[in-house]
């Protein structure tokens, strides 16, 4: 949801490839964690939209700026080689004609 700052339960559950009964529960610890919130669309009032919090926000930037120093540190070991071979797989994975 970061990157995506308000979207409906139903696009995040097409973005994460899981049931409605496989989000409940985590969606929910989310919300009672108030990292996330539900308000309704101003365009469309059947529409509910949820948001990070300000809360929310801050943890996703501390677990993105978490990430990011780990790959800095994976790449500075691998080696130029390891990194141009990792960034193909991610151009390959990208692409989306690689089946499962």
């Amino acid at each position: 949801m970061g990157r995506h700052s308000e979207q409906t339960i139903n696009e995040l559950l097409a973005t994460l490839q899981v049931s409605k009964q496989a989000l409940n529960a985590p969606l929910r610890q989310l919300i009672e964690m108030q990292l996330v919130s539900i308000k309704p669309s101003s365009v469309d009032k059947r529409k509910r939209l949820l948001c990070l919090t300000p809360k929310g926000s801050e943890l996703e930037r501390l677990l993105t700026k978490t990430q990011i120093d780990q790959l800095n540190a994976a790449f500075k070991a691998a080696g130029t080689q390891s990194i141009e071979g990792w960034f193909e797989v991610m151009r390959h994975l990208n692409s989306g004609q690689i089946d499962a």
